[in-house]
């Protein structure tokens, strides 16, 4: 199997697709239908059921309204991540010199 291929096709031979009694509600395709699965689909629906717990929204929430602030002020006062940085305590936006080397 290719690596960038991370899923599996599953479907039924076309004889007995063409036989089922539910096909018309299933599906409009000639050669019936398949079905796509991921190859770590299990470990995804468990992290998908983790991430529905009450303590997983509530760290969800408190990393959202520590971050956000933070980010925002960071955009807001042109952070670029390079040479600048915002200074909270004195509110301005200062530019940091580097030594040549």
């Amino acid at each position: 199997m290719p690596k960038s291929k991370q899923s599996l096709d599953y479907g039924a031979p076309k004889k007995e697709c063409a036989k089922c009694l539910l096909r018309p509600e299933c599906t409009k395709n000639q050669s019936g239908r398949t079905v796509k699965r991921h190859l770590r689909q299990d470990e995804l629906d468990l992290l998908r059921d983790q991430a529905q717990l009450v303590e997983a929204r509530r760290d969800l929430q408190t990393r959202q309204h520590l971050m956000e602030r933070s980010f925002t002020r960071s955009k807001r006062y042109g952070y670029d991540g390079n040479n600048d940085r915002y200074d909270k305590n004195k509110g301005i936006l200062c530019h940091r010199v580097l030594p040549n080397s």
